[in-house]
């Protein structure tokens, strides 16, 4: 059961900010073959960089979703509670929006946030692998 718990409420919760992302994009893609100007370009790149963000985000949090699924130590449920967490800051912070002056959001600092939690779950789920190996 918690198997599908999990997946289904990173998945849920996932979807949220690709629904808005989908919108932002097709926005900034209309507006950048209306006007062509350099402004619409900078919110097309910016709007391809948040869906990347997006993209391996989710993937990290899959990751973690498998990982509670395998062995639910506390080290990995606290990795994924920490990726729910990034993920509601980042459904609060509504970054898809158009570019004003700055972007009022960096999408590859939470991108890199959610490769360091991914990393961090697989790189405790080799060790436990590499020690359960070794031990008689």
């Amino acid at each position: 059961m918690k198997a599908k718990l999990t997946t289904w409420l990173c998945l849920g919760l996932w979807a949220v900010p690709v629904i808005r992302w989908a919108r932002f994009e097709k926005w900034a893609a209309d507006y950048h073959t209306d006007t062509g100007s350099i402004n619409s370009a900078n919110d097309l790149n910016y709007a391809s960089a948040v869906g990347f963000c997006y993209l391996v985000g989710i993937g990290s949090s899959l990751v973690l979703c498998w990982l509670v699924n395998q062995r639910g130590s506390a080290v990995n449920w606290t990795l994924w509670a920490m990726c729910l967490a990034c993920l509601s800051f980042v459904i609060c912070m509504r970054p898809e929006e158009p570019i004003v002056l700055f972007p009022s959001f960096s999408p590859l600092r939470w991108g890199i946030w959610f490769v360091a939690l991914g990393a961090v779950g697989l790189a405790s789920r080799f060790d436990s692998l590499a020690l359960s190996k070794k031990s008689p």
